[in-house]
């Protein structure tokens, strides 16, 4: 098995901000906070993908978008759906113990059921 990479610490530092940032958005629960939690949130795994908690509440925010796309059309949702499970994959490859990667791909399941 190679080594992760590792970010700086001050690219994990930003990253930790930016995921704490982005939590207290996702908690207002309203599509403008979404979609600013998920930008936060991408930079943050930009900066250092090795941030297992920034993939996984990245997964969460993705979940609600998935509802809007399906006015979009199936295909637009399945892209969604797909992208929001494979970030929750992604948490879960970089911390098996990590809590919210487990929310996160349990919310995915039952909100998609069978389709995972």
């Amino acid at each position: 098995s190679q080594p992760r990479p590792t970010a700086s610490v001050s690219a994990r530092t930003e990253a930790e901000q930016l995921y704490g940032t982005a939590t207290r958005l996702y908690f207002q629960r309203t599509p403008a906070a979404d979609a600013e939690a998920e930008r936060l949130l991408r930079h943050a795994v930009q900066l250092d993908p090795s941030h297992a908690p920034s993939w996984a509440r990245l997964a969460l925010v993705m979940r609600t978008p998935i509802w809007h796309a399906e006015r979009e059309g199936p295909a637009a949702a399945a892209a969604r759906r797909e992208e929001a499970i494979g970030y929750a994959r992604r948490a879960l490859a970089l911390d098996r113990k990590l809590g919210e990667a487990h929310v996160a791909m349990g919310q995915l399941f039952w909100q998609f059921e069978a389709k995972i």
